[in-house]
């Protein structure tokens, strides 16, 4: 791990004890640790485009065929059953 940071410290111009020291949790003074003003405009958008999805959401239409739902979810559980069975036969579940 040392050496990956030395190449990334040398790679991007960096302080190497400075990156250790942040890396650690660790920091000289609390202004290194304090988040910038920006970073709150970024979670403030992101939770502002989420509310605005969720306010608008709808739930579609759905019209379902019950008996392609009973093929299907009987394929699911015979393909549960085939995985399980080859998993017990190689492993016995250990």
């Amino acid at each position: 791990m040392r050496e990956a940071l030395v190449r990334e410290c040398a790679r991007y111009d960096l302080d190497y004890d400075r990156v250790i020291r942040l890396y650690s949790g660790v920091a000289d003074d609390a202004q290194e640790m304090k988040r910038a003003w920006w970073d709150y405009v970024v979670l403030a958008a992101g939770v502002a485009v989420f509310i605005w999805l969720g306010l608008n959401a709808r739930v579609p239409a759905l019209a379902m065929n019950f008996a392609w739902v009973g093929v299907l979810t009987a394929i699911l559980v015979l393909a549960a059953v085939g995985g399980a069975w080859v998993l017990w036969r190689s492993t016995r579940f250990s």
